[in-house]
C-alpha cells in the first residue's frame, strides 16, 4: 500500500484537494498531518478533512511524532497517552508512532499507546547513516523488542537514505513476525529510478511504502504503477524466541535452550523490595550491557523493570508475573536455570 502524508498547506481546507490528488495517484493511506497544527482547533479540522478526503475509500490514519525522551519516564509516558487518546477518539483507522531515534523512545511510546488504544499501531524509527538508532541499537534488536511488545508494523521513516534503508530491511526481513513499512527519501532520484527500488522493498516484506516531503506526485504515480503488481511477502514466523539489549541478541529454541554463538545472558535476581531500581536500570540500560534475565518477586519492581528496560528481557517465572511479563513483550521461561545447548 502507498502512504501519503502532507508536509505543508496554506489553509486546513486545502487538505481535501491535496489528498484527493494523492488518491488519484494511487495512495491507499492518508496520514492526517496534525504535527502541522498551530492549535487544538486546527488539529481537529485537519483530522476532519483527512477523514472527509478518505471518504471510506482509503484508510485515514493518525500520526504521533515521538518526542525526544526528557528523562522523566512517568511524565513522558502520560504525555504520549494523552495524545494517543485524542487520536483514538478522532475516527482514524490506525496510528503511526513516528520518529523515534532511540529504542527507549520507541518502547515507551508503544507501551503508552497500547494502554490507550486498540487501534493498529505502526512504529516508525529514524536510523542514522550507520544503519543503527542514535543510541547504537541495531535494527534487529529494535525489531525483536518492538514486535514482541505488540507493534502491528515496524518501519524506518523520514530522511533515511534509500540504500541504508535497503540494508536495514535486508537484516530485519528474515526475523520479522509482522509486516514492515518504509518512508523513503527520493529527493535526488527521478520517479522512474525510484520506482526501480520498490520491488526490493516488497521482497523485504514491506507492506506499506511512503515518501518523504521532497517527493512529487509523479513519484507516487510511478510507485503505484509498480506496487499494484506485487503482493508483499508475509513474515515466516508467528514469534521469535530471542532476547536482546541494544546491541546483543541471544536466540532460544521453544524448549528454553540457548542456541547460536552468543550465550551471554546476565541473570538479575531481586528478592529485596528496597532494591535501588534507579541504579539497577542505569546499569542494565547502559550501552555496553548484554541480554538480561530478570528474576523478581515484587510485582511493582518487575513492572517498572519491564517498562523501562531498553530491550527485550527474559523473565524467569513459575506462573508468577507471567501474564504481565508477556503483555509487556518479555520472553518468559519456567525453568530453574537456563539451558545452554547448541543445536
Amino acid at each position: 500500500m502507498s502512504i501519503a502524508s502532507l508536509t505543508e498547506f496554506e489553509k486546513t481546507d486545502d487538505i481535501l484537494e491535496l489528498f484527493s490528488d494523492y488518491m488519484e495517484c494511487g495512495a491507499n493511506i492518508l496520514i492526517a498531518p496534525t504535527h502541522l497544527a498551530n492549535n487544538a482547533e486546527e488539529k481537529k479540522k485537519i483530522i476532519e478533512n483527512t477523514l472527509k478526503a478518505a471518504d471510506d475509500k482509503v484508510f485515514a490514519a493518525g500520526e504521533f511524532r515521538i518526542p525526544s525522551f526528557n528523562g522523566n519516564f512517568k511524565e513522558y509516558f502520560n504525555a504520549i497517552k494523552d495524545e494517543v487518546s485524542y487520536l483514538d477518539k478522532s475516527g482514524v483507522s490506525m496510528i503511526f508512532l513516528n520518529g523515534a531515534k532511540t529504542l527507549a523512545e520507541a518502547k515507551y511510546a508503544l507501551s503508552a499507546a497500547k494502554e490507550t488504544t486498540e487501534l493498529p499501531l505502526n512504529v516508525g524509527l529514524c536510523f542514522d547513516d550507520s544503519g543503527n538508532l542514535s543510541d547504537g541499537t541495531s535494527p534487529l534488536s529494535a525489531l525483536i523488542t518492538l514486535q514482541a511488545m505488540g507493534a502491528d508494523s515496524i518501519g524506518c521513516v523520514f530522511d533515511t537514505d534509500i540504500d541504508v534503508a535497503m540494508e536495514t530491511y535486508s537484516v530485519m526481513c528474515d526475523f520479522t513476525t509482522i509486516p514492515l513499512f518504509v518512508w523513503l527519501d527520493a529527493e535526488f532520484m527521478t520517479p522512474e529510478l525510484f520506482s526501480d527500488y520498490i520491488p526490493n522493498f516488497v521482497n523485504y516484506k514491506c507492506a506499506m511504502i511512503g515518501l518523504s516531503e521532497k517527493a512529487t506526485l509523479k513519484h507516487y504515480i510511478e510507485m503505484s504503477k509498480v506496487l499494484w503488481q506485487f503482493k508483499p511477502y508475509m513474515p515466516d514466523f508467528e514469534e521469535i524466541n530471542a532476547v536482546c539489549s541494544r546491541k546483543e541478541i541471544v536466540f532460544m529454541d521453544f524448549k528454553g535452550n540457548i542456541i547460536g554463538d552468543n550465550k551471554n545472558i546476565l541473570e538479575i535476581k531481586i528478592e529485596d523490595e528496597n532494591t535501588d531500581v534507579d541504579k539497577l536500570l542505569s546499569i542494565v540500560n547502559s550501552q555496553n550491557s548484554g541480554a538480561i534475565c530478570f528474576c523478581v518477586k515484587d510485582p511493582d519492581i518487575l513492572d517498572r523493570l519491564l517498562y523501562e528496560y531498553v530491550g527485550r528481557p527474559l523473565v524467569k517465572s513459575d506462573e508468577y508475573g507471567e501474564i504481565a511479563a508477556k503483555e509487556k513483550g518479555a520472553l518468559v521461561i519456567n525453568f530453574n536455570s537456563l539451558s545452554q545447548e547448541d543445536n
